[in-house]
């Protein structure tokens, strides 16, 4: 293999491995070798490792046939290496130049891109409301006993449930009044006598309806339109029977006929019908970020540039409905929402591995450099693509079992809003007594969250551990899907995170689930002789067809022999 260095002499690796690997989501290719230099290239290695300059760039490069040349940039960083100063030898390792490894020194913020005004909720808003009234009259009040705040719902006709056709309550009141006449007396003169007191209800409801039915969670409504089901879910469950307030349980006394008294519930305006100011697209920042490799950013789970290669499964069925559009937001813009008390004065800095990294962990995403691309797509989109070793040559080595020791798996947020099930999977396998102690993987978020539904214009929320996060939207263009409802970390795991769990099912949040595809703990590896130009096209997560079976590829490795190792899993 060639070795072309500035400002050094050409030099050749006689030994030397290439191994391809996926490192926290990132695909990265590295060299294993050691070049002597001596002479005036060691007098100008060791000169420049004194004067800390930070690296030398070149080329590595290896004639396969008339037709293949393999070719890749490498560094020599002047911050290593091996040097025995009285024999004048300076060893050094090369490195090959990966596109992605500029990408890991930027930081972004988010507020140099192209503002936008995000809806909370997709859809149009609707209200209705209902009234009733009865009168009750003094000689009835001499004989009512104390009545409870159910009693007295009871009296008006209670609160009707309309959410069969799609308006869900928002807001209701209970209103007592006591109804005063004037009385004359002819021995005392004139006074005031409560006659009767006016018991009302008055109930606001809520709606969001589109003439178009988004998703199988709208339902079809009145006047011919699609209600947005979810709504009732995701209100406060409120009612008479939830109040504890001894001033209102019991409500109908004689202190109450001679004065007002009322009763309310409800969230009115809490998250129906606000507007998120600053709201910026994650492409629109990915494709920036990206742009420091001088490679096209490709995606097709996130719609950026298009190629149409991908598979036709359940996952990109699941970005093309919540992932083309998704925005990303300053957390105290989503907490602070009324834009006087915004995210002005915050921080809008995030560094592109943190964002890149927690992207990759939510959607179980990988980034892959091309030759003239960067690919960042589902985990599945790999697994599909692969090579057929049928009439080649190759060593299958025995497989090992090393299934992974592992009880439960907690997948969680940075932070939880108050609302475990956004911010939590907890995904328990069915293993008793199998091993020593309890194993629980971890994993979770560093900077983004989700749960815009508890946190937006909530004090609750307003300290400082908050203000250096982010929001991920899931968007529209326009408005938010849902309530942002499917970005919650155990639809995530549902959703996109079946392949390569330790076991076939488990219990995620309680409830069972069987996955569609699993690591059975099968692992072993497969040797042949080939090009290196076969080993550049390889990539992890690419199947092998073999007599043996079907299995991922985990790793490859070739020599200067040119003996291809591939590290695998069933």
């Amino acid at each position: 293999m060639k070795v072309d260095v500035s400002n050094i002499s050409t030099r050749y690796l006689q030994r030397y491995t290439l191994k391809k690997e996926i490192d926290n989501g990132f695909q990265v290719d590295s060299i294993t070798n050691e070049i002597i230099y001596q002479g005036t290239d060691h007098e100008y290695l060791v000169t420049a490792m004194l004067n800390a300059y930070k690296e030398e760039e070149g080329t590595i490069e290896k004639q396969c046939d008339a037709e293949n040349l393999f070719s890749r940039d490498i560094v020599l960083k002047h911050s290593e290496g091996n040097f025995d100063l009285p024999n004048c030898i300076t060893k050094k390792q090369v490195r090959l130049k990966n596109s992605l490894d500029c990408v890991a020194e930027r930081k972004i913020n988010i507020f140099d891109y192209t503002q936008t005004d995000t809806k909370t909720l997709e859809g149009e808003l609707g209200r209705g409301t209902y009234y009733n009234e009865v009168f009750i009259y003094r000689d009835s009040l001499d004989l009512v006993p104390r009545l409870t705040l159910n009693e007295i719902l009871a009296l008006v006709g209670g609160i009707p449930d309309q959410s069969a056709v799609g308006f869900f309550l928002e807001y209701a009141q209970l209103l007592i009044q006591p109804i005063i006449e004037r009385q004359t007396d002819p021995t005392y003169g004139d006074y005031d006598q409560v006659v009767s007191t006016k018991v009302s209800i008055s109930v606001t409801y809520v709606t969001i309806y589109s003439p178009t039915q988004i998703t199988p969670d709208w339902l079809p409504g009145l006047f011919g339109g699609y209600f947005y089901s979810k709504l009732k879910n995701d209100l406060n469950n409120w009612g008479a029977e939830n109040t504890n307030d001894p001033n209102v349980v019991g409500l109908f006394n004689e202190h109450l006929i001679y004065q007002e008294g009322y009763w309310e519930n409800g969230r009115t305006g809490q998250y129906i019908d606000k507007i998120i100011s600053n709201t910026y697209f994650l492409n629109e920042i990915l494709q920036d970020i990206f742009a420091c490799t001088g490679k096209e950013l490709i995606s097709n789970f996130f719609g950026i540039n298009i190629d149409g290669t991908q598979p036709s499964n359940k996952y990109y069925e699941f970005a093309d409905s919540f992932c083309q559009d998704m925005k990303i937001a300053q957390s105290f813009d989503i907490i602070r929402e009324t834009a006087i008390e915004d995210s002005f004065g915050r921080s809008g800095i995030i560094e592109s591995k943190t964002l890149i990294a927690d992207l990759l962990f939510m959607f179980n995403l990988f980034f892959v450099e091309e030759t003239d691309t960067i690919r960042l797509e589902h985990k599945s989109y790999f697994t599909r693509k692969g090579v057929d070793l049928d009439g080649k040559d190759y060593e299958f080595a025995p497989l090992e079992m090393n299934a992974e020791k592992i009880d439960q798996e907690l997948f969680n947020y940075a932070i939880n809003f108050d609302n475990k099930p956004f911010y939590e999977a907890k995904l328990v396998y069915a293993t008793p007594n199998l091993y020593s102690k309890p194993n629980e993987k971890t994993k979770a978020t560093e900077k983004l969250v989700s749960d815009v539904l508890s946190a937006i214009n909530n004090k609750e929320f307003k300290k400082s551990e908050y203000e250096d996060l982010f929001f991920l939207l899931s968007t529209n263009g326009d408005a938010i899907i849902g309530l942002n409802t499917q970005l919650t970390m155990s639809n995530l795991i549902r959703k996109l995170h079946d392949l390569d769990r330790p076991m076939k099912s488990c219990e995620i949040n309680g409830e069972k689930v069987t996955f569609d595809v699993f690591s059975v703990g099968l692992s072993g590896s497969i040797k042949l002789m080939t090009s290196v130009i076969t080993w550049q096209n390889l990539m992890p997560y690419m199947s092998v067809k073999t007599r043996y079976g079907t299995y991922l590829i985990e790793t490859t490795e070739i020599t200067e022999q040119d003996l291809l190792t591939l590290k695998i899993k069933k």
